[in-house]
């Protein structure tokens, strides 16, 4: 393992435990650091301030420890002499590339897929290149954020993997995913150097969440107008955004004569102490514990965990039973807060959001500004037994 890699995976580490919830940021604290910035002058600017944004909720050691680790990789990849890209693919012209990471083309409006006459799906994670213009740029960062090796090492990464996708495929665009990455608006700047249009697709459920602030690309395309507002909120450039559900969010929905379950519980990642929570409350809706099922997360749940609490409920395995046939088969569709509510709402079905397990949080939701508050639901509480 790298020293890159190592650095890459604390990082990972770190953000998981802060944004696994979303509850994590004072609402009130959040907003006063947004307020101390100046007007962002530049697209570097924007990712700088980004960057900024995501480190205050970081220790400050690890965060001194993430810069004497850059300063060498920074030098390192600055230094490297760069092998010469056979570009002799011949990609089709009007062509763009997708930064897939997790996803599929499945997640691209289908506007943008007629736009372009093909699209290629790669690996964010891809090969490194630079040139002689990338190292101008990269050095005229170092100069003006020498104080921040780490962001510049970061941002100086990703403009590696674009440059070797832009010299091997020549698109007209790239299309990513990618707001929460402090080197987002830096990488908008550098596809504009190089005539490239660059566009962010919706991927996810947001909150109020600084993680996200002032990121800029050309086009942003997001499920609804909510979600504009918000991210302007957070000091997103105000142009960039347009409004379209993507197919993929919408679902072929088998139709049911009567419902396998009444209720079926999308978990995120609750600990132990949340989980039996929820376990009390939906032990007491009106209907038995063999009509409620429980979703876990693939990523942020410990399967052991929720089989020992859910020990007598039906527990669905998203690897196994794909969303669209667990929508199908319940009648209400139940969460905190979750992107499944949403994709539940778009489809027609009954959502309900937990306002018993952790009420604090609920009631925070509207703060945050959570879409599924100003969009029909029904309260947990509601369903309980009188």
């Amino acid at each position: 393992m790298t020293l890159l890699t190592k650095l890459q995976d604390s990082q990972k580490k770190l953000y998981k435990k802060k944004i696994t919830s979303f509850f994590h940021n004072d609402y009130e604290n959040q907003r006063e650091l947004l307020s101390s910035f100046p007007e962002p002058l530049s697209l570097m600017d924007r990712s700088f301030f980004q960057y900024i944004c995501q480190m205050s909720s970081i220790p400050v050691l690890v965060r001194i420890t993430q810069n004497i680790i850059a300063l060498p990789l920074l030098f390192f990849y600055m230094l490297k002499p760069y092998k010469k890209l056979n570009t002799t693919k011949g990609k089709e012209e009007g062509s763009a590339v997708f930064l897939r990471e997790g996803l599929t083309v499945k997640a691209i409006p289908e506007s943008l897929k007629n736009e372009f006459s093909d699209i290629y799906e790669c690996a964010l994670k891809g090969n490194l290149f630079m040139d002689n213009n990338d190292k101008r740029i990269a050095f005229r960062s170092m100069l003006k954020y020498w104080k921040s090796p780490y962001f510049i090492l970061k941002c100086i990464i990703k403009m590696s993997i674009y440059s070797n996708v832009i010299h091997i495929y020549k698109p007209k665009a790239i299309i990513t995913h990618n707001e929460y990455s402090f080197a987002s608006s830096f990488l908008t700047m550098y596809c504009r150097l190089n005539n490239v249009e660059h566009i962010n697709v919706m991927h996810g459920e947001k909150l109020f969440n600084i993680r996200d602030a002032f990121v800029q690309y050309d086009r942003f395309y997001i499920w609804d107008k909510h979600y504009q507002d918000l991210l302007i909120q957070l000091q997103a450039e105000e142009s960039q955004f347009m409004v379209e559900i993507p197919k993929d969010l919408y679902f072929d929905m088998e139709k049911q004569e009567e419902y396998k379950y009444v209720l079926t519980y999308y978990l995120g990642g609750e600990d132990e102490i949340e989980l039996l929570s929820i376990y009390r409350n939906l032990s007491n809706l009106n209907t038995s514990l063999d009509k409620i099922c429980i979703r876990y997360h693939p990523r942020y749940s410990n399967i052991e965990t929720i089989k020992k609490v859910f020990y007598n409920c039906v527990i669905e395995d998203p690897n196994i039973v794909e969303l669209s046939k667990s929508l199908s088969i319940t009648k209400y569709v139940a969460s905190l807060y979750s992107t499944v509510l949403f994709q539940a709402y778009v489809n027609g079905k009954k959502v309900v959001i937990n306002d018993l397990s952790s009420p604090e949080k609920f009631e925070s939701l509207s703060e945050l500004n959570y879409i599924m508050m100003n969009k029909p639901y029904i309260k947990l509480s509601e369903l309980l037994i009188v």
